[in-house]
């Protein structure tokens, strides 16, 4: 995400995410153009990492969900993963899943937010059951789709063809003071729905 959002948004799936690689530093090479401060590569799960001598089919599933207010709002993530192939090439089918819910954001620290965070120092009561209550209205969905064939060409050589999708929907809330000045409330403003393809060759 840019600066003030004004240069896109990048949407991936830690789900779907193998490993991350962060060059610090200026950079020309694959993806650099010349940066300043370096670049991060988010490397999706390869049909390989399942596959061996020998193993000709492998994958992974997970699954978790939030217990009580310890799950603060998680209420699933999941994914499953499956990969088949030999020597000639390979196919890599993935999906996952998640659905997130109202959360507490925490209270330590407190003192150190500052006097005009939510009008602190005029509405001290309101300002206590903002930190103590749950952010509302923060319902999301998100499912991810992954695809990768590849095939193994002489000389060390692969040809991938790969595709990625991203589909999430998630509520847009702001909070609002009660009448009374002793209480928030959180009401939603509208909602995203926001779906990213990728493709590569």
């Amino acid at each position: 995400n840019g600066h003030q959002q004004r240069n896109g948004v990048m949407f991936i799936d830690p789900e779907l995410i193998s490993s991350v690689e962060i060059d610090k530093g200026t950079s020309a090479g694959m993806g650099g153009a010349g940066v300043l401060g370096g670049i991060a590569s988010f490397n999706t799960v390869d049909a390989r990492e399942f596959l061996g001598e020998g193993k000709e089919f492998g994958g992974r599933l997970r699954a978790g969900h939030g217990i009580g207010e310890l799950g603060n709002g998680t209420y699933f993530n999941g994914s499953a993963l499956f990969a088949f192939g030999n020597e000639i090439g390979d196919v890599l089918l993935g999906v996952s899943e998640r659905h997130f819910g109202d959360y507490r954001a925490g209270t330590n620290d407190k003192d150190n937010l500052g006097t005009q965070i939510n009008l602190r120092q005029f509405y001290p009561t309101a300002w206590e059951n903002w930190l103590n209550s749950e952010v509302g209205e923060m319902d999301s969905v998100t499912r991810s789709r992954l695809f990768k064939l590849g095939l193994n060409l002489p000389a060390d050589q692969r040809l991938q063809l790969s595709y990625m999708e991203y589909d999430t929907d998630s509520k847009d809330a702001w909070v609002y003071r009660n009448s009374d000045g002793r209480s928030i409330y959180y009401r939603r403003n509208g909602k995203s729905d926001v779906i990213a393809r990728n493709t590569a060759l």
